[in-house]
């Protein structure tokens, strides 16, 4: 496995990430290309209807929908969960789906929390219907 250019992953990221995206690989190689290609492609649709902003952090509800969804996400290595690996490498990209989908009490909470908890580090794609 090619490790990142610098600017992609520090040191000691990296070190906890390789371990993690070699079990990843392993899970991939195991199935046809095309069908492990289409199932795990970079990208994760997160209905944010399931999310409640008043209580659960951002980045913790990434990480149990992501390990729910895709039970090989929940490997650990150091006590470091694969899913939550991947979202700190910017190796999967959430589509957080739906913010108008949230009870219309919650929307000022979850926009909030959004704007603190999002940062450069983590690419997300976000999609709400205006009336949020």
């Amino acid at each position: 496995m090619a490790r990142p250019k610098p600017w992609e992953a520090d040191d000691e990221l990296w070190g906890v990430v390789e371990p993690l995206l070699a079990k990843v690989q392993r899970v991939l190689h195991a199935r046809p290309f095309e069908e492990a290609h289409a199932r795990h492609s970079g990208a994760r649709d997160l209905p944010l209807a399931a999310w409640d902003p008043g209580t659960t952090a951002l980045r913790a509800w990434l990480v149990e929908r992501l390990v729910a969804e895709y039970r090989p996400l929940a490997a650990t290595t150091d006590g470091t969960v694969l899913a939550g690996a991947l979202l700190d490498a910017g190796l999967i990209t959430p589509v957080l789906d739906g913010f108008d989908e949230l009870p219309p009490a919650l929307y000022g909470t979850g926009m909030r929390r959004l704007n603190a908890e999002l940062d450069d580090g983590m690419p997300v794609l976000f999609t709400s219907r205006t009336t949020a």
